[in-house]
């Protein structure tokens, strides 16, 4: 038979021969006393045995962790080593779909931020070194799930148009979610305005000219983007109109003196002139139209 005062083995004998079980991650030194006996008498003989420590490697697992699209996030890892509590992280496979930050050995974590407007799966390899072993290779398995993104408007420079034109303007935004989009519009006054899927139209007023602020909004059913912009009329000379004259009557040997009335939305003066077919004269002073018919006509 055998004894020993060590916590780090089992001893067991069959006949005459002693085996020795070193228990798995346990070192110690102490005495082994081995017996003999006949069933009488026994005699006894002792040895000093030592197991020295030996590095266990560290042992890392896999990681599953999930964050929203534009949202960084930490990632404490999992290690198992029973005789160290100092490590390095090494990266052994990058992300593809984003970047890794900071880096702390003490804490054990990892920083990762997804790239703008990226979602979908992600993969991080790393493996830790204790000072004397590596450990596996396990992966961090990320999920970055998808967010709405505001849609966004083309820019729109200022505008012209001559009066009395429709404008029309092709609008173009970008959605990275490629959501189906829809517009809408106002304007300040003086013109009415429509949008037909992507196409605006702006119809100012008759004879309008100036400036007119139109504003367009964007939307993807849930977040929007608007912007304004100038749309100038330009002026364009529009022709006077005469008043209605009926026709007249006079006797002969008199003249007909008839003020002529006319009007002009560009509010320009006005000048007046007049023809005869015969059998009189004709004058207009300023807006005073002097007929002189022939003596005796």
């Amino acid at each position: 038979s055998a004894t020993e005062d060590l916590s780090s083995m089992q001893l067991d004998v069959v006949s005459d021969v002693l085996t020795i079980q070193f228990l798995e991650n346990l070192y110690d030194s102490g005495t082994v006393t081995v017996i003999a006996s006949d069933g009488q008498l026994s005699t006894s003989a002792a040895f000093n045995i030592s197991v020295a420590p030996v590095n266990d490697a560290p042992i890392v697992s896999t990681i599953d962790v999930s964050t929203d699209e534009g949202s960084g996030m930490l990632i404490s890892l999992e290690v198992e080593d029973v005789d160290s509590d100092s490590f390095e992280i090494f990266i052994m496979d990058y992300p593809d779909g984003g970047t890794i930050g900071t880096i702390d050995n003490t804490a054990l974590t990892i920083e990762y931020e997804p790239y703008t407007n990226f979602f979908g799966s992600d993969l991080i390899e790393y493996r830790i070194y204790d000072g004397v072993d590596y450990s596996n290779t396990s992966p961090i398995n990320i999920i970055v799930n998808p967010i709405n993104d505001p849609p966004e408007l083309a820019q729109i420079d200022a505008q012209a148009i001559d009066e009395d034109t429709v404008f029309t303007y092709e609008l173009v935004a970008t959605d990275v979610d490629d959501t189906e989009l829809s517009y809408s519009a106002s304007v300040d006054g003086n013109a009415s305005v429509d949008v037909t899927e992507s196409t605006l139209t702006v119809t100012p007023d008759p004879n309008y000219n100036g400036d007119i602020i139109v504003s367009v909004t964007v939307s993807d059913g849930e977040f929007t983007d608007s912007q304004s912009f100038t749309l100038t009329i330009n002026p364009v000379n529009d022709a006077p109109e005469l008043a209605q004259i009926d026709d007249q009557a006079i006797a002969e040997d008199t003249e007909l003196i008839y003020i002529l009335s006319a009007s002009d939305v560009d509010d320009i003066e006005l000048s007046y002139s007049a023809t005869v077919d015969g059998n009189a004269s004709v004058d207009v002073t300023e807006s005073t139209l002097t007929v002189t018919p022939d003596p005796n006509y």
